[in-house]
């Protein structure tokens, strides 16, 4: 591994010599990892830059309770895209405010 613009530390799962391992980080930033493949008397190395991003703050609102065949508006709050689930029984599911129906 290979350190770049960034003081934090990085953690493999299960381990860093693993082709499909995964990578945790303790501080946002870019990173660069680096592979070396070693075979008798040859290798190679590659050098990826992986930036990773703080995570997106968001509030989905309180909670409540819905009587069968009532509605009521979901309120979030954050940037970036929205897409609430159970997609079928709101007004449009990519919106913070959509309505909620129960028989839609």
């Amino acid at each position: 591994m290979v350190k770049s613009e960034w003081s934090g530390n990085a953690t493999f799962n299960p381990n860093p010599n693993q082709y499909n391992a995964t990578v945790t980080v303790t501080q946002t930033g870019e990173y660069d990892f680096a592979w070396t493949e070693v075979s008798y008397n040859c290798s190679s190395l590659d050098i990826i830059r992986v930036v990773f991003h703080p995570a997106p703050s968001i509030y989905a609102g309180t909670d409540a309770s819905l009587c069968k065949d009532g509605s009521i508006k979901l309120q979030a709050e954050g940037s970036g895209a929205f897409l609430w689930s159970p997609a079928g029984v709101l007004s449009n599911p990519a919106i913070p405010d959509p309505d909620r129906h129960a028989c839609l």
